[in-house]
This record gives structure tokens, C-alpha cells and sequence, in this order.
């Protein structure tokens, strides 16, 4: 009995013991509470009202610095179970993870989206790094998500700030009031894998089941 909304970002949200007001793109809904299931970047531009505890709100203030970049190069030619890295620049970590069904292996690579990696050219980084770490290889394909441009996740994994990781412990996102918080980058463990979000989204289900008294 559920409604599923896609492509409605929530812009703001009223909340009280009266319940919850979430203001989208696409309408206002209200209800009993809300559990909000998204990581802290996209969470800090959603405006509350009343404002979160003071804790929350330097958390999401200070927000995460996760921004690496992920690559998948389809090759032929190179033995499966080979990791290379160096360079200093862009795409600078390479493994031979795993073959395809055709023959060819598929490569992960990593980087990080500072000044010194060309977010924008992305695919010449990727050709690039494959010519550098295995020049055997015939590239056959390149695939990738940019999460950090993403703004539904804006950063990847996370990766606290210095002196911010208080923060994100999960101690610090009990319920406000009607409002649960559930998110990788919050998770008790696990944090910055799926394994957490799924047990964050949990655990905070539980927890606004309580807040709400739910048999």
C-alpha cells in the first residue's frame, strides 16, 4: 500500500509533535514521522523547520569529504587477479578483478577528484591509465558513475573531516523528534559500505517505530 514518488526531491521539512511536512518538488505530504535515508552531503541542503539539535546541524555543516572517482575498463589480453598503482595523478589504482562471460576482464580503477585529476575527462584519465598499468591490453569499453556530481549523493564513500568524525558517529543521529535518520555514512557499523545502510536503515525504522509506538 505504499506510494513510491521518484524524481521528487524534498526541499524542506516542518516537523512537531503534531507530525511531519515534507515541502517536494513535486507536492507537500505529511505524516505521522519520516525517516530520512539519504547521506549527509544531499541531507545538509534540505531546510528543516524548527532547525535540528545543534549537533546535527555542525555535522551536516561540515559534511564529508568522500570524493573519489571509480572506473570500469572492459580489456583483453590481461590475466585476472593483477593490481598496479603509481603515477600520482588521475586514475592511480588498478586491479584485474574478474572476466566476463566473452573472454575480456574487467578492471577497477580508483582516483580521487582533487586539482589533480580532470574530472571532465574522465575517459582519457581512464585510457590513460590502462595504457600505464597494463600496457597489454586492448580496451574495449569504459564505464562509469560520477557520484560526486551526483546530486543525490554529491561525494562518494565517506570520508570524514579532520576533526568532524564525532559528527557522523552514529550516536550523534538518534531521532529529533518524529524525524529518523538512516545512511552509510551514519551506520554503527560498517560506515561507507552498503552492509551499513542497510543495517542503519534498520535500526533507525526501529528506532521511529518506538518514537511512534507502533505495535
Amino acid at each position: 500500500g505504499a506510494m513510491l514518488r521518484l524524481e521528487t526531491p524534498v526541499e524542506r521539512i516542518e516537523h512537531g509533535t503534531d507530525g511531519v511536512t515534507a515541502h517536494t518538488v513535486g507536492g507537500t505530504f505529511h505524516a505521522r514521522g519520516a525517516l530520512l535515508a539519504t547521506g549527509i552531503n544531499p541531507l545538509g541542503r534540505i531546510a528543516f523547520a524548527p532547525t535540528l539539535p545543534v549537533s546535527k546541524v555542525r555535522a551536516l555543516a561540515l559534511g564529508h569529504l568522500g570524493r573519489a572517482v571509480k572506473v570500469w575498463a572492459k580489456v583483453r589480453g590481461v590475466a585476472i587477479g593483477t593490481l598496479a598503482t603509481g603515477g600520482g595523478r588521475g586514475i592511480e589504482w588498478m586491479f584485474s578483478e574478474r572476466s566476463t562471460p566473452d573472454g575480456a576482464t574487467m578492471l577497477v580503477g580508483f582516483g580521487v577528484a582533487d586539482e589533480g585529476f580532470n574530472a571532465g575527462q574522465v575517459e582519457e584519465e581512464t585510457r590513460s591509465a590502462v595504457a600505464r598499468f597494463f600496457p597489454e591490453a586492448e580496451l574495449v569499453a569504459i564505464d562509469r558513475h560520477d557520484w560526486n556530481n551526483d546530486p543525490h549523493s554529491l561525494g562518494a564513500w565517506l570520508a570524514p573531516p579532520l576533526g568532524g568524525e564525532a559528527g557522523l558517529d552514529h550516536a550523534n543521529w538518534a531521532p529529533a523528534g518524529r524525524l529518523a535518520f538512516a545512511s552509510s555514512d551514519i551506520a554503527s557499523d560498517d560506515a561507507g559500505w552498503f552492509a551499513g545502510a542497510v543495517g542503519s536503515g534498520e535500526q533507525a525504522a526501529a528506532a521511529l517505530a518506538h518514537v511512534l509506538e507502533w505495535k
